[in-house]
């Protein structure tokens, strides 16, 4: 009777061994699906405007955009933020708008100088998804500005919630 107590003991062991490791590695795995989301740049990590104009947000449309794409290579959906840097220029947010595109759809549109915490977008990804964004910023042309040889540098980051 005490051996078949023994070997209840060791399998009980055994089995509480064999649920730690799933748990630990199941988290792990987790967090490495979490943070498995890449941001990819048509050209360059940062975007500038040159000598930039007044314009209506239609005419602003018509420009090229900053296009990048975030890609999820895990098979887990996965929540993100985008960030907006400023880099360096002589504008101020105050007199940019700015209009946001995913995969074609219209997301958000603003001032930028509206922006909390530099966040431009919060969003969610399914599991081995891309999305394709499209930005364009543009001085507004509803603004009393008189702009001469202003420019304004940005980038973009992805963050993880």
């Amino acid at each position: 009777m005490k051996f078949l107590k023994t070997i209840f003991k060791l399998i009980i062991f055994i089995l509480f061994g064999v649920l730690v490791y799933y748990l630990s590695f199941n988290l792990s795995k987790k967090y490495i699906n979490d943070v498995n989301l890449q941001l990819t740049y048509d050209d360059t990590d940062t975007f500038t405007l040159e000598n930039v104009n007044k314009l209506s947000k239609e005419d602003a449309l018509k420009e090229w955009p900053y296009i990048f794409n975030i890609k999820n290579k895990s098979k887990r959906d996965s929540d993100y933020y985008l960030t907006i840097k400023d880099v360096s220029g002589n504008i101020k947010r105050d007199k940019l708008s700015y209009v946001i595109y995913v995969n074609d759809k219209k997301q958000t549109e603003g001032k930028l100088s509206d922006i909390k915490d530099n966040i431009l977008v919060k969003n969610h990804i399914k599991g081995n998804d891309n999305q394709e964004y499209k930005l364009y910023i543009y001085v507004s042309s509803d603004l009393d500005t008189k702009i001469e040889e202003l420019s304004y540098e940005y980038k973009i980051e992805l963050e993880f919630k």
